[in-house]
């Protein structure tokens, strides 16, 4: 075999080791870094702590397709021992100091939060059951060797979640029922209208958190969470009021937790309405004090606006409720409006 041969084979067998070794390193990169965002991004974390040299756990998030049932996340923990084939003991408590302990997750049973359920004799799987503000160690150690331990630490990372919305004067809750009433007996009070000037309506979304071992930013925003108030269109025809062009409100907290409807039920409400018509704001305050439904009931007496709730926590779908108007101030406003002429300013009697 020629010299030119051997150093080609040569060549071909290193370049076939770099390619393996390069392939492997990419392999390792690829799965490092996945497993680094499948951390970032999880509630639950389980970290190994440094190895001993008889002793090593690994810790591997279980994928979604595999038959875990958790509160976030699972891992699998596995045991790889030097010069020991016998049995692993596991156990697991409380360790560090309490962060943040949310009172109604609060518990001194380190069980109630995380669960261990054997694999196989090297494999364990640890599931999260809740939240829990101090930290939890998980201890493998050697059956016949129990002075030969390895540890890994279960944080669980802050989570947000909304509390209540508060509309105006009513509070939601996130089931969607109504919390809190200007007067509980009557649900959602009436909106006030007020044509001669400028209003507005607050709302909020107040948050609670879970309890938690390492803290996470807090949030600012709920971008599955909106609400809108939308004309009752069946409503309006009813009442003869399909003239008018009734303004739709919508509210997301894409970017903020809380605001302000500006132009709520006002002057500016008013002009869109008669906006394109033949109608001033006067003939529309007049329509909407003396407009009556089908069966006779005032305007103020059925819901002319719809209040609809999307994204709750617990609500399925979304939750509606209706929205009336109160005109009280307006009928006074069109009772002062009140005028009277007479055809004739002077009559006289007798004469030739």
């Amino acid at each position: 075999m020629s010299k030119n041969t051997i150093k080609n084979i040569v060549m071909v067998v290193a370049i076939i080791l770099c390619i393996a070794l390069g392939g492997g390193w990419i392999a390792q990169t690829v799965i490092r870094n996945n497993e680094e965002k499948a951390n970032a991004a999880a509630v639950f974390t389980v970290t190994p702590q440094k190895k001993s040299s008889k002793l090593k756990l690994s810790a591997r998030v279980l994928s979604d397709d595999e038959d875990v049932s958790t509160f976030t996340n699972a891992y699998t923990i596995t045991a790889t021992t030097s010069f020991y084939g016998g049995d692993i003991k596991w156990s697991m408590g409380w360790t560090g100091e309490t962060v943040y302990w949310n009172t109604a997750e609060k518990t001194t049973v380190v069980r109630d939060c995380v669960r261990l359920t054997p694999i196989n004799d090297r494999s364990v799987r640890v599931e999260c059951l809740q939240p829990f503000g101090q930290q939890i160690e998980i201890i493998a150690s050697l059956a016949k060797k129990p002075a030969v331990t390895a540890k890994c630490v279960c944080d669980y990372k802050q989570t947000y979640s909304m509390d209540e919305l508060t509309i105006g004067f009513n509070t939601f809750k996130r089931n969607g029922s109504l919390g809190r009433g200007l007067i509980n007996e009557l649900g959602i009070p009436p909106a006030s209208v007020e044509l001669n000037g400028n209003q507005s309506l607050s709302y909020g979304c107040s948050l609670t958190y879970s309890s938690y071992t390492q803290e996470a930013p807090e949030i600012t925003s709920m971008p599955e969470l909106s609400f809108s108030l939308a004309p009752n269109m069946e409503v309006v025809e009813a009442c003869g009021l399909d003239d008018y062009s009734f303004m739709t409100y919508t509210v997301d907290f894409n970017a903020f937790l809380s605001g302000t409807i500006d132009g709520f039920f006002d002057r500016s409400w008013g002009e869109y309405a008669v906006a394109n018509t033949n109608h001033t704001l006067v003939d529309f305050g007049y329509d909407l004090c003396n407009a009556e439904g089908q069966k006779g009931f005032a305007i103020d007496s059925v819901y002319l606006y719809n209040l609809t709730i999307n994204g709750l926590p617990e609500g399925s779908g979304s939750v509606s409720y209706g929205y009336r108007i109160d005109i009280y101030h307006l009928l006074q406003v069109v009772d002062d409006l009140a005028t009277l002429d007479l055809d004739k300013s002077n009559i006289t009697f007798g004469g030739n």
